[in-house]
């Protein structure tokens, strides 16, 4: 069977040109094709936020971007990986389509790397929470990660995955989240009040595209910025704090809540533990400790 279609001839010092550029051609076709998302490596879902980042690259760079390290050759002119990876394949006994079906994996597989590379260059910020997501999910399990339409999806672990439902939109679990979380909460926290919304909706299919749930949680962190007033309030209370416990020595049972009160008069108790807790409490760890560091720096 000839197979010069498929695979340029990646056991000999000099390929052929020809078939060479034609594997290069189909596998940026794979890695971008906007028209025929079934086909393409970077999904619809994923294809917005990098056009956004990328506005300067055309797609079909950014597409060879993605499969430039599959054509890199050894002193020998041998195709390192594309000759690592089809060496696991009889590839005598199989078909164009079996052999067109492997392809479509390894671009996929590299495609999927090269955009997460581009989200932590480019947008440092959803870079990380998708590494952070990635991490809680290896450290806890309650997740799994799996491809679905060539997308990198997350789905509850255990569970049916409803994939015979329509797919959830964005918004909607964004707005189940803002319902539950305060805004201060961790990764993995958040991961799981996303989980235990996966397992008792019905309605829609338990896989969510992991780029919209980085993106989700970078909105709620957003949201949650302290404004000028609060900051102001903050910072009146943790000065109170400092001065309690270094100067009058009396501060080791000072409440910040009943501190914070007294700038907000209408101050509840269970909005105190929703909206102000973590932050002022974390920002008067840090300034505590930094008045301690200059203490010492200045005594010494």
């Amino acid at each position: 069977m000839n197979r010069e279609p498929c695979l340029p001839p990646l056991d000999q010092r000099t390929p052929f040109r020809k078939t060479t550029s034609r594997l290069c051609h189909w596998q940026k076709s794979i890695a971008w094709h906007p028209r025929n998302s079934d086909c393409c490596a970077i999904p619809r879902a994923q294809q917005k936020p990098v056009e956004s980042t990328h506005k300067c690259l055309p797609h079909t760079d950014i597409a060879f971007d993605c499969i430039a390290d599959l054509f890199q050759q050894n002193e020998e002119g041998r195709f390192v990986q594309l000759e690592a990876y089809f060496s696991s394949f009889d590839i005598a006994n199989e078909s164009d389509e079996s052999l067109l079906s492997h392809l479509r994996r390894l671009v996929f597989s590299k495609a999927n790397q090269v955009i997460f590379r581009i989200y932590n260059e480019t947008d440092p910020s959803l870079g990380k929470i998708i590494r952070n997501i990635k991490l809680a999910i290896q450290s806890l399990n309650n997740f799994d990660i799996v491809t679905r339409f060539d997308e990198t999806c997350i789905l509850p672990s255990a569970c049916e995955t409803l994939e015979h439902l329509p797919a959830i939109k964005r918004n909607e679990f964004e707005n189940q989240i803002r319902n539950t979380a305060h805004g201060t909460e961790t990764i993995p926290q958040l991961l799981a009040q996303l989980s235990l919304y996966l397992r008792q909706q019905t309605e829609y299919s338990r896989l969510v595209p992991m780029v919209s749930v980085a993106l989700v949680f970078r909105s709620l962190y957003q949201n949650q910025k302290v404004s000028a007033d609060e900051f102001e309030n903050y910072f009146s209370v943790i000065k109170e704090s400092i001065s309690a416990r270094l100067i009058s020595q009396d501060g080791e049972d000072f409440s910040f809540f009943k501190g914070l009160n007294a700038h907000i008069p209408d101050l509840t108790d269970e909005e105190y533990h929703k909206k102000h807790k973590s932050k002022i409490e974390y920002l008067g760890r840090l300034a505590y400790d930094r008045a301690i560091a200059l203490l010492k720096k200045h005594s010494t």
